[in-house]
């Protein structure tokens, strides 16, 4: 036996709860239940939140990944600065990329999901 669920206007709120709890679902993976509750969409997920390093490799991955989200040649290192190395071999022989970092914030994330892309 078939149901009508009303229309477009049914699905797409359907699958606007379903991206929601999605949305929600990957914060408190990353963040922590209690964290996203403060979040606001102009705080920074690396200045502001404190991703950086491996942490932020695994959040690109994972937000990619989670969302479907095709990358353009954008990587994680383009956004997240690497972890600190107290190694003198890494310090002084390896170059490490140290520099400005594009800026991604929530709301980006948001506009992201919402495009399929960066």
């Amino acid at each position: 036996m078939k149901r009508a669920y009303g229309g477009s206007e049914r699905s797409v709120a359907l699958t606007r709860n379903i991206m929601d709890s999605k949305w929600i679902n990957f914060l408190e993976r990353h963040l922590g239940k209690h964290e996203i509750a403060i979040l606001s969409d102009d705080m920074e997920i690396e200045g502001d939140l404190g991703i950086s390093g491996e942490d932020g490799y695994e959040f690109f991955e994972d937000f990619c990944t989670t969302f479907n989200i095709e990358t353009n040649g954008n990587k994680a290192d383009d956004f997240f600065h690497p972890e600190p190395s107290f190694d003198i071999f890494n310090l002084l022989f390896l170059k490490r990329d140290v520099g400005q970092k594009k800026k991604l914030t929530i709301g980006m994330l948001k506009s992201i999901i919402v495009q399929g892309s960066f």
